[in-house]
């Protein structure tokens, strides 16, 4: 008499060994330690500060918005610099009266 070995899942023979090596290995066995664990970032955390952002309407690129240390820069179409402004909303303002020809 022959006996067919079943993992739990109901496999056998080749694919029942195959499951008992994937559960029985060494990187399963070891948990990680709490302090290597990183925690959760926001998305927004993944815009690095100085990382040119660019304004779009639709395909067409309205200007960028850049962080700086004091504030935000604007940049129109053409790369020329609007002034440096102390939020992200009057920055992209800027770029807005830039476009419509106001001062």
């Amino acid at each position: 008499m022959i006996l067919k070995r079943e993992d739990p899942g109901g496999h056998s023979g080749a694919v029942a060994d195959r499951a008992e090596a994937k559960t029985n290995a060494p990187a399963l066995l070891h948990e990680t330690p709490a302090r290597q664990l990183s925690p959760q970032r926001s998305r927004s955390a993944l815009k690095h500060m100085g990382a040119p952002q660019s304004l779009y309407s639709g395909r067409e690129r309205l200007g960028v918005v850049q962080q700086i240390a004091s504030g935000w820069r604007a940049f129109n179409r053409r790369g020329q610099s609007l002034g440096t402004f102390p939020t992200r909303s009057e920055a992209i303002d800027a770029i807005g009266k830039s476009l419509r020809g106001t001062p």
